[in-house]
């Protein structure tokens, strides 16, 4: 029956319905997780789609989330789910476990030239936050610029820019 209802999602404020129950009910909130690594794309987009809807209704929902959503991101999702969940796990600090992880997953992407741009801009972000933490990664960072500058959005340009600062 959620699982229906998610798949029919087709407005936002159908996304914020459900992600107002599922952030009163972790088991809606589970549900959504493995949604998320269903087989079944539509599921699985929409499902990250309400997760994303519940991030913009109570940010601190997901602070002790993070671990687990990073390892749902790192599983090579489609690029929708992907954006999704980036855009949560770009707002936090990153596990110190999973740092050097998370700084290779973010230049694949940077790197991957079939990555959507979104996707990118916000790797960048988690990339940027990681060698400002860690000086000796803003190297490989630099190593990266040239191939984004070619095809990067006006966004992702502006945020090149302010790291060559």
């Amino acid at each position: 029956m959620l699982n229906q209802k998610i798949i029919t999602v087709k407005s936002k404020q159908a996304a914020t319905e459900i992600a107002k129950m599922a952030l009163s009910d972790k088991e809606i909130y589970q549900t959504l997780l493995i949604n998320c690594e269903s087989s079944e794309i539509k599921l699985a987009q929409k499902s990250a789609w309400v997760i994303s809807a519940m991030f913009d209704i109570d940010h601190n929902f997901f602070k002790p989330q993070v671990k687990p959503l990073w390892s749902l991101l790192l599983k090579n999702q489609p690029s929708a789910l992907e954006r999704s969940l980036i855009r949560i796990v770009s707002k936090f600090e990153i596990p110190e476990e999973i740092e050097s992880v998370a700084f290779d997953f973010c230049m694949n992407r940077l790197t991957d030239t079939s990555t959507a741009i979104a996707n990118r801009a916000m790797a960048f972000d988690i990339a940027y936050k990681l060698a400002t933490k860690y000086p000796a990664l803003t190297q490989e960072l630099k190593l990266v610029i040239p191939l984004l500058t070619k095809l990067a959005s006006p966004g992702l340009m502006v945020k090149v820019k302010r790291f060559e600062k």
